[in-house]
């Protein structure tokens, strides 16, 4: 991939950097934010630390320091991070966190890092009034904040999606995407520890910052490709979270209270083991990262690509949501809801099943 040679300093650097501080957590600080398992969602064995985002943090701030960041990332990322770390150690309500994420993006715009114009399929882009660009930024931000916390459900899920996904985006940052690649390292790093069975958790703070990281740095390219390449690229938590969201709204339950049927769940539910169902899912990223790399080579605006990609994934989700049980009856998993919010932790089974 485009930058890997010049920028694999930057990789073993973040994957360094973010092993050495895992491995330091759990030598010296085992008992911090202990995640309990439960007769719900979590189902791994035993109480593990939900502090390993502190291993991405770490690589991050050491990485940004020598490449250099817009201080609309810094600022976004040190604040959502900590605010996921809050939540890991001491638990923060969703609706104080919802808040928080609503003001770190709001930071962001003002700093200048914001959706000015809305590229269409013809290549062409629309300047946005500064109240639909202000909602626009909020909505790419905070979503994919969130998007990526629904994800990691299982061990290694959402890690592996970051470390996949960082490679990817790194075809799509000016300058080589060195922050990128030293993101994608960490977490690198960092699957070594969170690979079934998994000795810690990326956490809140993790997946928060992997989130804004990914939707901040979509957002440097002028040129608006950013948008859907990223949507293609993680077609996988987008799609998790759409139909998280819908399916709530249409049951009228809570759209910040978690469940137990996003699609790792669904394909548990098939039989498969849990580390099966995490390389599945790793490999509908590299497929859906290749599928968007094609499509920014050739010269395309992204959005058919992007198109092709949600068009198959929905299918999936869509025949996981409705297929018959063994008893014959469609599939209806909504006897075993959680308590969870959406701001907070999905881990639902984080140990191999």
């Amino acid at each position: 991939m485009i930058g890997l040679q010049a920028n694999a300093p930057l990789f073993f650097l973040g994957s360094g950097l973010s092993a050495l501080c895992a491995w330091a957590l759990l030598s010296r600080r085992p008992g911090w934010g202990l995640d309990h398992p439960d007769e719900a969602r979590k189902m791994h064995l035993g109480p593990k630390p939900r502090t390993g985002g502190l291993a991405l943090f770490v690589a991050w701030i050491v990485i940004g320091w020598f490449q250099g960041q817009p201080a609309a990332i810094w600022l976004g990322g040190v604040l959502l991070f900590l605010l996921g770390f809050c939540d890991d150690l001491v638990r923060v309500d969703s609706r104080r966190k919802l808040l928080v994420q609503v003001a770190a993006a709001a930071l962001t715009h003002a700093l200048g890092l914001r959706i000015e114009s809305w590229p269409f399929f013809s290549g062409t882009a629309v300047d946005l009034p500064w109240m639909l660009s202000f909602s626009f930024t909020l909505l790419w931000l905070v979503g994919w904040t969130n998007a990526m916390n629904l994800i990691d459900g299982l061990d290694g899920l959402a890690t592996g999606i970051v470390m996949i996904g960082m490679g990817f985006l790194s075809v799509l940052t000016p300058g080589g995407g060195g922050m990128a690649w030293g993101m994608a390292g960490a977490a690198a790093g960092f699957l070594l520890f969170n690979f079934p069975r998994a000795r810690m958790f990326l956490g809140d703070g993790g997946a928060y910052l992997s989130g804004f990281l990914f939707a901040a740095w979509a957002l440097v390219r002028e040129d608006g490709r950013g948008i859907p390449f990223l949507a293609t690229v993680l077609c996988v938590p987008l799609l998790d979270t759409v139909h998280a969201f819908l399916r709530r709204l249409l049951r009228r339950r809570p759209v910040l209270r978690g469940d137990a049927e996003h699609i790792h769940h669904q394909l548990l539910a098939l039989g498969w083991k849990g580390p099966v169902v995490t390389i599945v899912l790793h490999l509908g990223t590299v497929l859906s990262g290749a599928v968007a790399w094609q499509a920014l080579r050739s010269g395309g605006d992204g959005w058919g690509a992007l198109l092709q990609v949600l068009a198959a994934g929905a299918a999936v989700i869509w025949y996981l949501a409705v297929r018959p049980t063994p008893g014959g009856a469609a599939q209806n998993s909504s006897a075993n809801p959680a308590s969870s919010s959406v701001a907070g932790s999905e881990t639902v089974s984080n140990s191999s099943t």
